[in-house]
């Protein structure tokens, strides 16, 4: 599973012959997550912010009243905290007299979801759906031009976890006027 955010839930079932006195969910085989669940249901939220992106592992460890325990079968979740990094935004400068069109293009590190904006400072989820480019880590849209006319567009991406780029990445051009 991949997660992500300050509230992941986690939770497990437990039984024993008699009773179970607790559950106590740990991170990477050593680190508690959160204290030990003393009544069902067994869950608990947990903040994946607070350690580093990549591959950990989950357990439930059941505790009973006379000390035994049992650890459940191990998890293996992916975190990822880390809004997409773009790069390589074209056009840039300025474009020849008599284009009409030309292709705005950008690369992200990771399957993204790109919105294409002319106004600064929208946050991903209230911009203008322009153009939007979606999954891949290849965004190219194409945009008609006019002679003589500047241009800016502002673009956002967010992941598959929802973890969206917090700046605008500026794509500028103009198109020289007719001589």
């Amino acid at each position: 599973a991949i997660v992500s955010g300050n509230a992941v839930s986690v939770s497990a079932n437990a039984s024993d012959d008699v009773s179970v006195a607790g559950v106590q969910f740990k991170l990477d085989t050593n680190t508690n997550i959160g204290a030990e669940i003393t009544s069902v249901p067994y869950s608990t939220t947990w903040n994946s912010t607070a350690i580093a992106d990549g591959t950990h592992t989950i357990v439930g460890v059941a505790r009973d009243g006379s000390g035994n325990y049992a650890t459940s079968s191990i998890i293996t979740i992916n975190v990822d905290n880390t809004a997409p990094v773009r790069s390589n935004a074209a056009p840039s400068g300025t474009l020849p007299a008599g284009t009409s069109a030309t292709t705005l293009s950008l690369t992200t590190d990771e399957a993204a979801t790109c919105k294409y904006d002319t106004t600064a400072g929208v946050p991903y989820v209230s911009m203008a759906n322009l153009f939007t480019t979606t999954g891949g880590t290849t965004h190219s849209v194409s945009v008609s031009t006019s002679d003589g006319s500047s241009y800016t567009y502002y673009t956002r991406c967010e992941d598959g976890q929802g973890n969206t780029n917090s700046d605008d990445y500026t794509i500028s051009f103009s198109v020289v006027a007719p001589a």
